[in-house]
């Protein structure tokens, strides 16, 4: 929407209004929190901010992150309502050949909102007055709402990309919005910002829809003064910005950006007659936070100037020089988490040293050891076999050497029996009593007893050589009789048939 002309004193005064409406905020103490807190959800704390991956070098006119006039994306950890003023002046030389010249003063206001670190949305109003000198020494000022949406978020360490889309609402006599005027633009963004690096690179490539100059009726009837201030095209653009912030200390960054609209299609000027801005300027930090925030820049247009004419087509001409501060109120970042007060109590008792572990039982064991030797002239007999059996062990076995020695170990202690078989002598079975230490056995009665050495003594008899015993078995009066019979000591038992005979 445009504002009528009322003179250069009534200008002035809408472009002070404008530039200066929030500086009793900004003279406000920050360490005030009822005044923080009625911009801010987040009250402002001494603590240290949170570690963030947000690239934070302050906002720009439009209350979101930026350099001065390119974008920066990333996310946003400040969540709540943000705040920008500015104000500043503009100077454009002579493009009529008419010994003209060109002042302007302008001012903004912009409000964000940013509900999530990804998201965030801007409405800035800017206003402006410009004057000429001229043979015309007319004058008016304008205004125009602008609303920015934008998305982001970081995609690599160093890597921040995103989105942002625009509209711009100019119109005719004001308050009104001429919707046939509308412009939207669309823009990709780019930000590099390596870890703990005090430089931060940001990028811009976009293009707007100009619809501008539908807000114009008749630009034929146009002063050239109101063509070189109204600041509308009748093409489209390729929005293209490079820009880079160092921070020299954690309140203090220097920016410089650079931005070329390209107009593009019916209408177009050269390239380099197209909108050029450089931009460089100072930012600081008035509290430790960084909530409040003021820039100074300073910008020129390089852009050759297009040919200024009645029925020539409509272009943006940037103020060859120009310059303003801005003042920002962000929200504050987010508050680390509240340490847990420690409650005083009496140490806890110190544990004692626990007691080692008893050593495991040492488990009883016995041997028995000995020599197996004949009956007959105490010869001793070698190969024997034994078979060693404890009351509840597993049964042992061993055999005899050369000289009828024999060693069998790891038995229970108690009672046991030796089995002992050899090849021409009778098995013989002796039992005894183990001790676990020593490992000399104690004799059980009616068994062999132990040697000087502690080993027990068994002996052998010959075994009987094999024989055959015949008979007949018959009643008392001389019959044959069928019976069964067995024969002692040996156990050998024997069928006789009906004929008596065995």
């Amino acid at each position: 929407m445009k504002f009528a002309a009322h003179g250069p004193a009534s200008g002035l005064a809408a472009g002070a209004l404008a530039a200066w409406s929030v500086l009793p905020v900004a003279r406000a103490d920050p360490t005030d929190t009822t005044v923080v807190s009625a911009w801010h959800p987040q009250a402002a704390t001494d603590a240290s901010p949170a570690p963030s991956r947000e690239v934070d070098v302050g906002d720009a006119v439009d209350a979101l992150p930026g350099l001065i006039r390119v974008p920066v994306a990333g996310s946003i950890d400040r969540r709540g309502i943000a705040l920008a003023s500015s104000a500043g002046y503009g100077w454009t030389e002579s493009v009529l050949g008419q010994g003209d010249s060109h002042d302007r003063v302008f001012g903004s206001l912009a409000a964000s909102v940013r509900p999530v670190s990804f998201f965030a949305a801007s409405l800035q109003l800017d206003g402006r007055y410009d004057w000429h000198t001229d043979p015309d020494g007319s004058s008016g000022s304008t205004g125009e709402p602008r609303l920015a949406l934008r998305v982001g978020g970081p995609v690599a360490t160093a890597v921040h990309l995103g989105a942002q889309v625009g509209v711009w609402f100019p119109g005719g006599a004001a308050p009104s919005v001429d919707f046939k005027a509308t412009t939207p633009d669309a823009s990709l963004l780019a930000t590099v910002h390596a870890p703990d690096s005090p430089l931060v690179f940001t990028s811009r490539v976009g293009f707007r829809w100009d619809n501008s100059a539908q807000s114009v009726p008749d630009p034929e009837r146009l002063s050239l003064s109101d063509r070189v201030a109204l600041g509308i095209n009748q093409a489209s653009a390729v929005l293209v910005g490079l820009g880079v912030a160092v921070k020299t200390s954690p309140r203090v960054a220097l920016l410089a950006d650079a931005t070329w609209d390209l107009l593009v299609g019916s209408g177009a000027p050269t390239a380099l007659q197209s909108p050029i801005v450089v931009s460089g300027g100072v930012r600081a930090s008035l509290d430790r936070e960084g909530t409040w925030q003021v820039s100074l820049t300073g910008a020129t247009s390089p852009s050759e100037r297009p040919v200024i004419a009645a029925g020539s087509p409509l272009v943006d001409i940037e103020p060859r020089v120009s310059g303003f501060v801005a003042l920002t109120i962000r929200p504050a970042p987010p508050a680390p988490p509240a340490p847990t007060a420690a409650i005083a109590s009496e140490p806890p008792p110190v544990p004692l040293a626990p007691s080692p572990a008893p050593p495991p039982p040492v488990v009883a064991r016995a041997l028995v050891r000995g020599r197996v030797v004949a009956d007959a002239d105490r010869s001793p007999v070698p190969h024997a076999h034994l078979a060693v059996q404890t009351t509840g062990g597993t049964p042992k076995e061993a055999t005899t050497d050369e000289q009828g020695r024999f060693e069998v170990d790891d038995l229970d202690p108690g009672a046991m029996s030796i089995d002992v078989t050899a090849e021409g002598y009778a098995p013989v079975t002796r039992t005894l009593t183990l001790s676990a230490s020593p490992v000399t056995p104690t004799p059980a009665p009616a068994t062999d007893a132990a040697d000087a050495a502690g080993a027990i003594e068994i002996t052998l008899a010959k075994a009987l050589p094999s024989g055959q015993v015949r008979g007949l078995v018959r009643d008392f009066s001389g019959k044959p009789v069928a019976a069964q019979i067995r024969v002692e000591p040996v156990g050998v038992e024997a069928q006789v048939g009906a004929d008596g005979m065995f």
